[in-house]
């Protein structure tokens, strides 16, 4: 139905949108048997990755779920599938980080003013409303991300789906992220680096490859055995598979990273090991996206240099 579209017109149709779960059913309408996840040994094409998404929305709806809701799932399916289908209802999904305590998570929920809990644990599916007044939203707020938490209970900043989805042009761009690429990220999509690159990948019509497991050899071969030519993690997690690494793979055109410092050890490393990668650091926020980028090139540039702004932040 979209043969012929200019990518103009496929800019603007997508940028249209209400939010992410019409993205996903978007994007399934156009490239139905395409692979949009590879999760170790799960495949999941848009289609699927859509179907799965409408029959938990179904379920959500069915249950009562609507406004402001904590998601908990085991992982990284689970978050995605439950974030995706509570958007469909018209609710907003805020992913909990793993590992914490049940009395902080009662916390967030009631020092946000959340209405419920949706538990998404393999097949089984559990909402627990909280029964705290539904708040009012004066922006078409789509979905909440938690702070860091590290000055107490950690905050819920929202987000409309322009926010996030209107930048995508720009930092595609300057990432290199396109239909063809093949993006490895690792980790939960309560971070916001990953569910920001994730999306990224969605809206351009790609593919992303992920791991429930932290072994960087079985990282490796998920790469090398699906294409990968796109990184997306944390400093730490590049300098360990960097050294897990058999040999040089020139498959990786771009890394990009942030979150900590890239020092010169392990530039000089990824270079040997990417020989390709264009690599790139940037600077942001969950509340702001990106803010600042720099192009590494020289391993021992200064770290104090904070590259150049993103089109458009002054």
């Amino acid at each position: 139905m979209h043969e012929g579209m200019r990518r103009q017109d496929v800019q603007a149709a997508k940028g249209c949108l209400h939010d992410y779960a019409a993205l996903i059913r978007w994007q399934a309408a156009w490239q139905p048997q395409k692979v949009f996840l590879v999760a170790d040994e799960e495949k999941l094409t848009y289609d699927a990755l859509w179907r799965r998404v409408a029959a938990m929305a179904v379920e959500a709806s069915f249950l009562g779920v609507r406004g402001d809701i904590l998601v908990l799932a085991d992982d990284f399916i689970g978050q995605l599938v439950s974030f995706l289908a509570l958007q469909a209802i018209g609710a907003r999904p805020i992913l909990l980080h793993h590992g914490m305590e049940p009395e902080e998570v009662r916390a967030v929920q009631r020092e946000n003013g959340l209405q419920g809990i949706w538990r998404c644990a393999g097949a089984s599916h559990l909402f627990e409303p909280s029964g705290l007044v539904e708040r009012t939203h004066e922006e078409a707020d789509v979905l909440g991300v938690l702070s860091s938490g590290s000055t107490g209970t950690p905050k819920v900043m929202y987000r409309t789906y322009a926010s996030w989805a209107g930048f995508f042009p720009v930092q595609d761009d300057i990432f290199q992220v396109c239909a063809d690429t093949v993006m490895f990220l690792h980790g939960s999509l309560s971070f916001t680096g990953n569910m920001n690159s994730l999306l990224s990948v969605l809206y351009e019509g790609g593919t992303v490859v992920t791991s429930g497991l932290m072994r960087c050899r079985h990282w490796e071969d998920l790469m090398r055995c699906h294409g990968v030519n796109c990184l997306y993690l944390v400093p730490t997690k590049l300098h360990l598979m960097g050294r897990a690494m058999h040999g040089p793979y020139a498959g990786v055109s771009t890394i990009f990273t942030g979150s900590q410092l890239l020092t010169p050890d392990m530039l000089r490393q990824l270079q040997a090991v990417f020989p390709a990668a264009r690599i790139l650091l940037y600077y942001g926020a969950s509340e702001l996206n990106y803010i600042t980028y720099a192009v590494c090139d020289d391993p021992d540039r200064d770290s104090a240099n904070l590259g150049r702004p993103f089109p458009g932040i002054g």
